[in-house]
């Protein structure tokens, strides 16, 4: 199921524990898919081979400051 993501559903991943958002998309790709992911260690995941460098990867907190500021 897509949903459009919204600061209030970012707010609530983060409440359940997720702290990663994950996609396998192409920066080309017009419709974006991510996948609620929790890491341990969020800085070694995102300096991991886990994390190419043409793949997406946000933290939540990211993800809701982004929204926040337009």
């Amino acid at each position: 199921m897509n949903v459009p993501l919204t600061t209030e559903i970012l707010k609530d991943l983060k409440h359940k524990g997720y702290n990663i958002l994950k996609s396998d998309n192409s920066v080309d790709d017009v419709i974006q898919h991510f996948v609620p992911t929790t890491v341990n260690d969020l800085w070694a995941f995102q300096n991991s081979e886990n994390c190419v460098s043409l793949k997406k990867k946000y933290s939540i907190e990211e993800a809701c400051c982004r929204f926040e500021s337009g």
